[in-house]
C-alpha cells in the first residue's frame, strides 16, 4: 500500500510532461514556461514533506492522518489543474497537489522503518524505491498516449483515477505503523473503559508536555536547519539533488530528442524511459545479494549496525 501510493503520487510529476506541447499552445507561453507545470510538482513535493514528516511523528496524530489528509486534497485538487481558467491558475494547482501529495516521499520510509527491523529494512526500502522510480518513468509512457489522442488534460485524468483509486484503497485497508500513535490510542481506550484518567503512555505524556513553540520548532524549524548544519544530510542532498535534476531535465530534453530528431510520436516516446526501471530490477538482485552476505553478517548481537556501513552501495 505503500508503494502504491509512492506511485500514484510519484507518476503525477513525470505524467504532465507529456502535455507540454500543447499547453504551450492552449495557454500561449513559451515551452520553458510550460516546464513550470513540472518544475514545480516537484518543487513543491520537495518542499511538502519538510512539514508533513515530522508532524506524523506526533504521537496524537500519528502517520494514517498524514497520508489520508493530504491524499484527500492531492485527489481534488487535480480537478484545479484540469479545469484550470490560465496559466497562472494551472501552476498554483501543480504546485499545491505536488506539496500535498509529498509525505510518502519521506514518511514511506519511516512507515517501512516502523515495520521491519534494521537488518531486514534496506529490502524493504529498495522495494519500495523501484515502486518510487516506476512512477517517473511510466508517467511520460501512460501519459503519452493518453495526450496524443485525448489532450493535455487525459494525463491529469488518469492521475486524478490513479490517486482515488489509492485514496480508497488506503482509507480501507492501511493500518497504523507508528508505535507510539498505536500506544497513544491503546491508553485512550483503557481510560474509557476503565474510567480511569491517569492511565497515560509515554509518548502521550511527551506529546502533552510540547508547546506550541516546541511543535513549530519540530515541523518548521528543525528540518531546514538540520540540513545545513549537519554536513552528511548537506552532501546528501546536493547528491540526490543532482540526482534529481538530471532525471527532471530528461523529461523535457527526451522529448526534444526523440520526437524532434528520430520522430518518435508522444506515446513512443515515453518508451525511453523504460531503460530506467529497466536499470533498477537489474541493479536489485546484486543489492540484495550484497545485503544478505555482505552487510547482514555486520549486525551485532543487539541488532545494530554503525550508520556509515549502508554508504558503501550508495559508493
Amino acid at each position: 500500500m505503500i508503494c502504491l501510493l509512492t506511485f500514484s503520487v510519484y507518476i503525477g510529476s513525470a505524467i504532465y510532461s507529456a502535455g507540454t506541447q500543447e499547453i504551450t499552445q492552449v495557454f500561449g507561453v513559451s515551452t520553458v514556461a510550460a516546464t513550470l507545470g513540472l518544475t514545480l510538482f516537484v518543487a513543491g513535493y520537495g518542499l511538502g514533506p519538510m512539514i508533513w514528516a515530522p508532524m506524523s511523528e506526533i504521537p496524537q496524530i500519528g502517520r494514517n492522518p498524514i497520508y489520508i489528509g493530504t491524499l484527500v486534497v492531492f485527489v481534488f485538487f487535480q480537478f484545479g489543474v484540469i479545469y484550470a481558467k490560465n496559466f497562472g491558475m494551472l501552476l498554483a494547482f501543480r504546485f499545491l497537489t505536488g506539496f500535498f501529495g509529498s509525505p510518502v516521499l519521506a514518511t514511506g520510509g519511516a512507515s517501512l522503518g516502523d515495520m521491519y527491523r534494521p537488518a531486514k529494512r534496506a529490502y524493504a526500502i529498495a522495494v519500495w524505491g523501484l515502486a518510487a522510480i516506476c512512477g517517473p518513468v511510466l508517467g511520460p509512457l501512460i501519459g503519452g498516449f493518453a495526450a496524443q489522442h485525448k489532450g493535455w488534460k487525459w494525463p491529469i485524468w488518469e492521475l486524478l483515477w490513479l490517486s482515488g483509486f489509492a485514496l480508497i484503497v488506503l482509507i480501507v485497508c492501511l493500518p497504523e505503523t507508528s508505535s507510539a500513535n498505536i500506544l497513544y490510542r491503546r491508553s485512550r481506550r483503557l481510560r474509557k473503559l476503565t474510567g480511569r484518567s491517569d492511565l497515560k503512555c509515554e509518548p502521550e505524556i511527551q506529546g502533552e508536555q510540547m508547546t506550541a513553540k516546541d511543535i513549530a520548532m519540530m515541523t518548521l524549524i528543525r528540518p531546514f536547519s538540520l540540513t545545513f548544519t549537519e554536513p552528511i544530510l548537506f552532501l546528501l542532498n546536493l547528491y540526490i539533488a543532482l540526482i534529481y535534476g538530471l532525471l527532471y531535465i530528461w523529461f523535457e530534453s527526451f522529448v526534444i530528442v526523440f520526437t524532434g530528431i528520430y520522430g518518435f510520436n508522444l506515446g513512443l516516446e515515453g518508451l525511453s524511459f523504460v531503460g530506467i526501471l529497466v536499470g533498477g530490477f537489474v541493479v536489485i538482485g546484486p543489492f540484495f545479494a550484497y545485503l544478505y552476505y555482505i552487510q547482514e553478517p555486520q549486525f551485532n548481537e543487539n541488532g545494530e549496525l554503525k550508520p556509515e556501513k549502508r554508504l558503501p552501495p550508495a559508493f
